[in-house]
């Protein structure tokens, strides 16, 4: 499913304007979106926990050579699945 499926499928079971389930759906995504931005958790009961984590700096060497390679801290996004 992507994201015009969903607002239509929420169109229809709300009996709304496709207008209105886009208005909908881009601010529940805006507000998750912030709200990680910000380094808080968010939790959905019966569908999952969204979080931020952070990754540790690393270092690389290419094989047979002297060369390291550096890489920098990263963050990546995690959900957690609830449990049924």
């Amino acid at each position: 499913m992507n994201k015009a499926e969903l607002i239509g499928i929420i169109a229809v079971k709300l009996n709304m304007s496709r207008r209105e389930a886009d208005k909908v759906v881009n601010t529940v995504f805006d507000t998750i979106t912030e709200t990680l931005k910000k380094g808080e958790k968010v939790q959905m009961v019966g569908f999952g926990a969204f979080e931020v984590k952070n990754g540790r700096a690393t270092a690389a060497t290419t094989p047979g050579q002297t060369n390291r390679w550096r890489f920098p801290r990263h963050s990546c996004l995690s959900l957690n699945q609830a449990r049924r």
